[in-house]
Protein backbone atom coordinates (compact mmCIF):
# COMPACT_ATOMS: atom_id res chain seq x y z
CA UNK A 1 0.00 0.00 0.00
CA UNK A 2 1.49 3.31 -0.68
CA UNK A 3 2.21 5.81 1.69
CA UNK A 4 -1.29 7.94 1.42
CA UNK A 5 -3.30 5.22 0.55
CA UNK A 6 -2.47 3.13 3.85
CA UNK A 7 -3.18 6.38 5.55
CA UNK A 8 -6.78 6.69 4.73
CA UNK A 9 -7.17 2.61 4.75
CA UNK A 10 -6.18 2.80 8.97
CA UNK A 11 -8.45 6.45 9.30
CA UNK A 12 -11.31 4.57 7.40
CA UNK A 13 -10.48 1.04 10.02
CA UNK A 14 -10.48 3.48 12.74
CA UNK A 15 -13.54 5.49 12.30
CA UNK A 16 -15.53 2.25 11.90
CA UNK A 17 -13.83 0.70 15.18
CA UNK A 18 -14.60 3.88 16.73
CA UNK A 19 -18.20 4.02 15.63
CA UNK A 20 -18.59 0.31 17.26
CA UNK A 21 -16.77 1.04 20.23
CA UNK A 22 -19.20 4.42 20.58
CA UNK A 23 -22.32 2.87 19.87
CA UNK A 24 -21.61 -0.85 21.58
CA UNK A 25 -20.38 0.60 24.84
CA UNK A 26 -21.87 4.47 25.75
CA UNK A 27 -18.54 5.66 24.98
CA UNK A 28 -17.89 8.94 23.57
CA UNK A 29 -15.14 11.47 22.70
CA UNK A 30 -12.56 8.83 22.70
CA UNK A 31 -9.37 9.81 21.10
CA UNK A 32 -7.70 6.77 18.81
CA UNK A 33 -5.02 6.29 21.20
CA UNK A 34 -7.04 6.26 24.43
CA UNK A 35 -7.00 2.63 26.25
CA UNK A 36 -9.64 0.72 25.98
CA UNK A 37 -9.03 -1.69 28.21
CA UNK A 38 -6.21 -1.36 31.12
CA UNK A 39 -8.25 2.15 31.89
CA UNK A 40 -11.30 0.03 32.60
CA UNK A 41 -13.62 1.54 29.71
CA UNK A 42 -14.21 -1.72 28.88
CA UNK A 43 -13.75 -5.38 29.96
CA UNK A 44 -12.28 -8.99 28.72
CA UNK A 45 -15.85 -9.77 27.79
CA UNK A 46 -16.07 -6.56 25.98
CA UNK A 47 -12.58 -7.92 23.89
CA UNK A 48 -14.35 -10.71 22.37
CA UNK A 49 -17.38 -8.32 21.32
CA UNK A 50 -14.60 -6.06 19.46
CA UNK A 51 -12.89 -8.99 18.03
CA UNK A 52 -16.10 -10.55 16.57
CA UNK A 53 -17.05 -7.33 15.12
CA UNK A 54 -13.52 -6.73 14.03
CA UNK A 55 -13.72 -10.85 12.05
CA UNK A 56 -17.01 -9.83 10.63
CA UNK A 57 -16.89 -6.40 9.61
CA UNK A 58 -12.92 -6.44 7.72
CA UNK A 59 -13.59 -10.19 6.78
CA UNK A 60 -10.16 -11.68 9.08
CA UNK A 61 -9.70 -13.98 11.39
CA UNK A 62 -8.00 -13.44 14.76
CA UNK A 63 -7.37 -16.16 17.07
CA UNK A 64 -8.61 -14.60 20.88
CA UNK A 65 -6.18 -17.16 22.43
CA UNK A 66 -3.15 -15.69 20.45
CA UNK A 67 -3.68 -11.75 21.59
CA UNK A 68 -3.86 -10.12 24.85
CA UNK A 69 -5.35 -6.99 25.91
CA UNK A 70 -2.48 -4.99 25.01
CA UNK A 71 -2.90 -5.91 21.82
CA UNK A 72 -5.99 -4.27 21.71
CA UNK A 73 -5.78 -1.80 24.12
CA UNK A 74 -6.59 0.97 21.55
CA UNK A 75 -8.60 1.72 18.47
CA UNK A 76 -5.37 2.76 16.66
CA UNK A 77 -3.78 -0.72 17.95
CA UNK A 78 -6.94 -2.22 16.52
CA UNK A 79 -6.65 -0.99 13.38
CA UNK A 80 -2.91 -1.86 13.21
CA UNK A 81 -3.85 -5.51 13.68
CA UNK A 82 -6.83 -5.80 11.37
CA UNK A 83 -4.17 -3.63 8.73
CA UNK A 84 -1.46 -7.20 9.45
CA UNK A 85 -4.29 -9.45 8.74
CA UNK A 86 -5.21 -7.78 5.49
CA UNK A 87 -1.99 -7.88 4.41
CA UNK A 88 -1.26 -11.40 5.20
Amino acid sequence: MAGNAKIDAVEAIEAKVMNFVCAEFGQQDLDVRQPLFSSGLLDSLDSLEVILFVESEFSISIDPFALGIDDLDSVAQIAGLVIDRLNQ
